[in-house]
């Protein structure tokens, strides 16, 4: 079983709270939404629970069967789709999907992923030549098939048309049962598979 427990955490920017007293406990096999308006500190604590950025006061654990991991291996369980994470622009989508599996690992086969978010057709195209939309798709899968144990995703369904969404959606409901999966949204089609919502605005001063 793999468990995050977060205690009190609490983080600021200069003079600004941000959230104050985030207590969770997230396990192996559960979905979560992180919900709240825009400029609410989801990103924020995403960040926070990812270990990517440090909480001003509280504790974070990762467990794995009870043994504490430490700080510095928390990436190596980790993977994480965000706005704001880019992919290596001179790869083709093929190649991105590659070295995802020789840097992480993967739960299939490239060829199979390919199909499955139907990209396919766009396998020896350049991620910079790529729309929005299948760049998302792209970033989601490279994402979601890794074999880690927490899926860390912020506003998952930016740049994505309607059927696009579904794809999503079914991805999450038939390719992430042993995983933690946490998103941060406040759209109700991102999250709307979770099974326990966070609201921000019960973490703030």
């Amino acid at each position: 079983m793999f468990i995050i427990q977060a205690r009190e955490l609490s983080k600021k920017y200069q003079t600004q709270r941000i959230f104050d007293n985030f207590s969770a406990t997230f396990e192996q096999g559960r979905k979560y939404a992180i919900i709240g308006p825009n400029g609410s500190g989801k990103s924020t604590l995403l960040k926070t629970l990812s270990n990517y950025s440090s909480a001003d006061k509280g504790k974070l654990q990762y467990l794995k069967q009870g043994r504490v991991i430490q700080d510095y291996s928390i990436f190596t369980h980790i993977s994480y789709a965000a706005p704001y994470v880019n992919l290596f622009r001179e790869f083709t989508v093929a190649e991105t999907l590659h070295w995802v599996k020789q840097s992480k690992g993967l739960t299939k086969e490239v060829k199979d992923i390919l199909e499955i978010t139907q990209l396919h057709t766009a396998k020896h195209k350049y991620v910079k030549y790529l729309s929005s939309g299948m760049y998302q798709r792209l970033k989601l899968a490279a994402a979601i098939f890794t074999i880690y144990d927490v899926l860390f995703l912020d506003e998952p369904c930016t740049n994505l048309d309607q059927a696009s969404i579904q794809l999503y959606q079914e991805w999450i409901h038939s390719h992430t049962d042993s995983k933690i999966v946490i998103i941060a949204s406040n759209q109700l089609h991102e999250y709307q598979m979770c099974d326990t919502i966070l609201d921000m605005l019960n973490y703030k001063l």
